[in-house]
């Protein structure tokens, strides 16, 4: 259930991201007095984590990733764009068109528009075996996956909000969860893990060193050389990815079901959904991304004029 907050008002567009997509197309809608919303983490994405950038036009001299990121962030506020640092867990479309962001702390943003900026990374656990068994039983969507086992035994990797919240989800088809943090330090929300132990899914912090299987995924080879027998096993470390959004809201993706496909104003398939940036595939450049940014921010300002009539 949504949680009425202060925040519960409306706005004009919400952003998830706040690489260069997402700015970009903050910075332009903050720009002409739209109500702006853009949702980020600290250190996430490919610009919070660049080295040296020296093809960005108007630096004749290397700029560091995380300094170019910290400008495009106090350029977006000082038009009045709110940079909300919470982790987005869900989105969905309320039954009056409005769209609807949940936050790993319970809290619900709306708005009247929205914009998916979330980069195209691939959280990878590095384990062998990952790539060999990509869906045929290693995923990263609950809700685009997440039938196929049901009553079958599945793992989450991950030790955040969003193993937590996959998890959770999972507990529609099967009981068998349990969630494996990989050896990294828990970091999901005190609400979450008691929620994991209302349904008796327990956490384990064993480091996972092989998927195993034929052609399909058949268990997970633990550090302890322990094999815990699963069918699958969902990646998620790090953010909600563009494929779980994009299943939410009903989105068209390309045939590998890694990219958002968008026309070239970055519009979806859904009316008021807009994509920008790495999401939509490559070339997977800053300069690309910002200029998504400026064409999903006018495209987004135009769909509100219409729906306000």
């Amino acid at each position: 259930m949504e949680r009425e907050t202060s925040g519960q008002e409306t706005r004009d567009l919400l952003i998830i991201g706040a690489g260069a997509a997402g700015l970009s197309t903050a910075i332009y809608a903050a720009r002409r007095r739209a109500q702006v919303a853009a949702f980020t983490m600290p250190g996430v994405g490919r610009l919070a984590k660049a080295g040296h950038i020296e093809t960005y036009l108007g630096f004749p001299e290397p700029i560091p990733g995380p300094e170019l990121l910290a400008r495009g962030i106090q350029q977006a506020r000082n038009f009045g764009a709110e940079i909300i640092e919470k982790e987005i867990v869900n989105a969905r479309i309320h039954a009056d068109g409005t769209f609807i962001l949940h936050t790993a702390d319970g809290i619900s943003y709306r708005g009247l528009a929205l914009v998916i900026a979330t980069g195209a990374e691939r959280q990878s656990t590095g384990v062998r075996g990952e790539e060999e068994f990509y869906r045929k039983g290693v995923h990263e969507c609950v809700l685009c996956d997440g039938p196929l086992y049901a009553g079958e035994a599945v793992a989450f990797i991950g030790s955040g909000n969003l193993a937590a919240t996959e998890a959770l989800e999972m507990t529609e088809f099967t009981e068998r969860i349990t969630v494996f943090t990989h050896g990294l330090p828990l970091e999901m929300s005190p609400a979450l893990q008691e929620r994991l132990r209302a349904h008796q899914i327990p956490i384990r912090h064993d480091k996972i060193v092989a998927f195993r299987g034929d052609n399909f995924l058949t268990g997970l080879e633990l550090d302890s050389g322990e094999v815990v027998p699963v069918t699958a096993a969902f990646l998620t470390l790090g953010s909600a990815s563009a494929l779980r959004f994009a299943t939410a809201l009903g989105l068209d993706m390309d045939q590998e079901m890694r990219y958002i496909a968008v026309d070239r104003d970055t519009r979806t398939n859904v009316p008021g959904v807009f994509a920008a940036g790495d999401v939509t595939g490559k070339p997977l450049q800053i300069a690309t991304a910002v200029g998504d940014g400026c064409r999903a921010a006018l495209a987004a300002l135009e769909y509100i004029k219409e729906r306000r009539g």
